[in-house]
């Protein structure tokens, strides 16, 4: 399309200093400008699944991609601009959480056939160029081609415009998980099948940024 910068999606480089740190701030800027969320909630990330992406997502037979383009520098030179992200992690090797919800949405099918979409993120400054639905169909062709025959992924009742995205794309809408704010790794202290067996003042708390409880729902898509 005339006018739009051509966009394109590459494996992040684990050894490029700016691969990481713009996947970083990537994550930081979406997670605390966009949705309000605690700077607590953030160090957890990077220090856990994040502290490690050859480790925890590429040596386990998964990968983390990056949405960019081309920036002009000068009249004659152009940089590289790192502008999106998602990752892809067989849920076998994903939190126990993830795993154990397997049975809420196919209780038949094999964990080493399901893989997890984890830390989408698009640069606020670009979300015109529809990245997300083109690094989800890249994961999604990637997943298919690893043999993978579904995705799941669980995202913040909170990121409702993330909710409705995977809603778009085809995604199952499952059970809620209550987490504790001050410690989510306890795992959850309430879980219900869905959306509308959470009580009315739990409805109205789960779509602010939390204070206290996160509010994690299941989504997923047969491929």
């Amino acid at each position: 399309e005339k006018g739009v910068p051509e966009t394109y999606v590459r494996p992040l480089n684990s050894s490029s200093e700016k691969d990481i740190k713009e996947s970083r701030r990537i994550f930081r800027n979406g997670q605390i400008e966009e949705y309000g969320h605690p700077e607590a909630y953030v160090e957890m990330c990077l220090r856990t699944d994040m502290s490690d992406i050859q480790k925890n997502y590429v040596d386990v037979g998964g990968q983390w991609w990056l949405a960019c383009m081309k920036k002009a520098v000068n009249e004659k030179d152009e940089e590289e601009v790192i502008i999106g992200q998602v990752a892809m992690q067989p849920i076998e090797k994903a939190s126990d959480y993830r795993l154990e919800s397997l049975g809420n949405f196919d209780k038949n099918i094999h964990p080493s056939q399901v893989c997890e979409l984890r830390r989408m993120g698009i640069d606020s400054q670009y979300r015109r160029l529809k990245l997300a639905t083109k690094l989800l169909n890249h994961l999604i062709s990637s997943a298919k081609g690893s043999g993978f025959k579904l995705v799941h992924l669980t995202t913040l009742l909170s990121m409702a415009q993330a909710c409705r995205f995977y809603l778009a794309n085809g995604f199952t809408q499952g059970g809620v998980s209550l987490y504790s704010v001050k410690d989510p790794q306890n795992g959850p202290i309430k879980t219900v099948n869905s959306f509308d067996e959470l009580t009315d003042e739990e409805k109205l708390e789960s779509r602010v940024s939390p204070p206290n409880t996160y509010f994690v729902t299941h989504f997923w898509r047969y491929i």
